[in-house]
């Protein structure tokens, strides 16, 4: 079987090894993301729809998850990996992991001993989107690093995690068939989501697991091989999407097999992400020293 080709380009230098171009955008767009996070954290619920922030503002982790399985997949095309034994080379999942748990770990002890220990006995303190296995003893500690700590957001690292783990498998099936690695993500996405309410999984461990993040994983793995434009197909889906948003944010509809949680973070509405990634990769500036990239 003919094998696929990422559309990334790279530049070499003799016999150097080929070193990726730097994409701008990709910074322009976190930065983004994060004056969204902190927006949709300031404002409230009924000023956030009336604005229909769900199109934009709540973009914000989406397009982040969308963005690391897309840097993930891209180091690897770089690094010319094609078996799957390449694919999950060692040292590439340790760089990693200890580049994310590293930061990770000092604030998750600056959060115990400070907040937990320090503010919680000379204030009464109210914990926004507390983990289960609060600080109790060590067993319960060690769960809690697991599961993400406390507070907005907590479920982000265990699915970054869990992203690092999941990439070099769906690359690897990107190489033989682009599309059929989607059709696959999509599917596995909407099984995973099916066995969560069947098995009546606790919601606490359905937020920290990739269980309905699968198809999004597969779209970044999916743009390295495309190249990055807008096309009739994104469109199309990307319209489906915005109805799908829609329809569960102001008309509270919900597929009963998302009914994990009622929000649209579903496989459903990852078109309309990648709509504003790939809007992204075109229109955004390209060039590292350009105003708007010295502004974000």
């Amino acid at each position: 079987m003919k094998k696929s080709k990422p559309k990334t380009k790279y530049v070499t230098s003799g016999d150097e090894a080929p070193k990726k171009i730097y994409f701008t955008q990709i910074d322009i767009l976190k930065g983004l993301a994060i004056i969204s996070v902190i927006l949709m954290h300031t404002y409230s619920e009924k000023l956030l729809a009336a604005i229909g922030a769900p199109f934009y503002l709540f973009q914000a982790v989406p397009v982040f998850l969308l963005l690391a399985a897309f840097n993930n997949a891209q180091s690897l095309a770089s690094l010319k990996k094609g078996s799957l034994a390449q694919c999950y080379d060692i040292a590439i999942i340790l760089r990693r992991m200890k580049r994310l748990m590293v930061s990770y770990t000092v604030i998750w002890i600056i959060q115990l001993v400070l907040v937990f220990w320090v503010l919680a006995s000379m204030i009464d303190l109210k914990v926004q989107n507390p983990n289960p296995f609060f600080y109790s003893g060590i067993d319960t500690a060690i769960l809690n690093f697991l599961c993400g700590a406390n507070g907005p957001g907590n479920y982000f690292i265990p699915l970054i995690v869990q992203f690092i783990f999941i990439v070099p498998l769906f690359y690897y099936l990107a190489l033989r068939s682009p599309n059929q690695m989607l059709v696959i993500a999509f599917v596995l996405d909407l099984v995973m989501e099916y066995l969560s309410v069947l098995s009546g999984m606790p919601t606490w461990l359905y937020a920290i697991l990739i269980s309905r993040y699968i198809f999004m994983a597969g779209l970044g793995v999916w743009l390295v091989f495309q190249e990055r434009v807008l096309t009739p197909g994104i469109l199309i889906g990307a319209l489906g999407s915005a109805l799908y948003i829609a329809a569960v944010s102001y008309f509270g509809f919900q597929f009963w097999i998302f009914s994990m949680d009622s929000v649209f973070f579903h496989a459903f509405a990852f078109f309309w992400t990648l709509l504003i990634v790939v809007l992204g990769f075109q229109y955004l500036p390209s060039v590292p020293s350009s105003p708007v990239v010295r502004i974000v």
